[in-house]
């Protein structure tokens, strides 16, 4: 004798209107596609760090950078990340708009960038 669960959801699709069978069949699909998207989006940034060779800190360059120790607060008033509220020891964003209603391509205008003020606000101690 079959699973009951499994007798339920024969039933269910069986006679379920075909409209709202193919809503929920292109909803899972386009759900799928998306987990795969970012599967593989967060797969790529992960490797792209994990093969970076870990760097010194008097020799650090620009952009990414991998970087291994401790980070300490200098004396003073602690720092907050505007967009989360959450304790840190340097941030930086910025905020931009994709306008495509001028035709074709569209432009990215920057609507905010902030940094952090203090340009060293933390100590950073090697671990070796």
């Amino acid at each position: 004798m079959p699973d009951p669960v499994l007798q339920y959801l024969y039933h269910l699709v069986h006679t379920l209107h075909p409209f709202w069978f193919w809503v929920i069949g292109l909803s899972v699909g386009a759900a799928a596609i998306a987990c795969c998207y970012l599967g593989i989006n967060a797969l790529y940034r992960t490797r792209l760090l994990a093969d970076l060779p870990t760097s010194k800190l008097r020799s650090a360059a620009q952009g990414y950078v991998k970087l291994e120790g401790y980070a300490k607060m200098m004396p003073g008033e602690p720092i907050y990340a505007p967009l989360s509220g959450k304790p840190c020891v340097w941030y930086c964003y910025k905020v931009e708009f994709y306008d495509d209603t001028g035709g074709r391509d569209g432009e990215w205008t920057e609507i905010e960038s902030v940094t952090s003020a203090r340009l060293w606000p933390f100590y950073a101690t090697a671990t070796s």
